[in-house]
């Protein structure tokens, strides 16, 4: 079973790196209107995210004849949205080198990942306990990070700020 969770975790932790380290540095050194890039960043890699994962979900279900496997991606991608949207916050707190607050929101967040994942296995729910350990962790880190900071994602997404970001990352 905890194989299975791995697997999920290995498929969707493939794309979420792919995309969090083209966005990443190229946030933190942007020469863009920082408002105007992390809501680019934020809404439209979001949204190109979300498509990606429900293009993987449907591959899976239609590939793989278990629905167990379908189950335990559709949840690990929601660690991959939820980190995806944690990049403009991550970028500005790199920015302001505000390490201490990113060392304790991950800290946190571990600490209670790993409690939602002993309590799970506790109850006998299995391959899904490690993927939602996985999951509160990278959300509550998301929560943190944009709990009085808002306002970065709040100006109107700019597609061509978006593109330029998303080439100098992909190299």
């Amino acid at each position: 079973e905890y194989g299975e969770a791995i697997f999920a975790l290995a498929i969707v932790e493939f794309l979420g790196m792919f995309l969090c380290s083209m966005w990443n540095d190229p946030l933190v050194r942007t020469k863009y209107d920082l408002n105007k890039a992390y809501s680019s960043i934020f809404w439209l890699g979001g949204s190109l995210t979300l498509s990606l994962v429900l293009l993987l979900l449907l591959v899976i279900f239609t590939i793989a004849g278990n629905n167990l496997l379908f189950i335990l991606v559709a949840v690990a991608s929601i660690k991959v949205i939820a980190s995806v949207w944690a990049r403009p916050f991550v970028a500005q707190m790199r920015r302001d080198k505000n390490f201490k607050r990113l060392a304790l929101r991950t800290l946190f967040g571990k600490l209670l990942g790993a409690l939602v994942g002993i309590l799970m296995v506790i109850q006998g729910i299995g391959p899904l306990a490690v993927i939602m350990q996985l999951v509160v962790m990278e959300v509550f880190s998301l929560v943190t990070l944009m709990y009085g900071n808002r306002h970065y994602i709040t100006s109107k997404p700019d597609l061509s700020i978006f593109i330029n970001i998303s080439k100098e990352g992909i190299a």
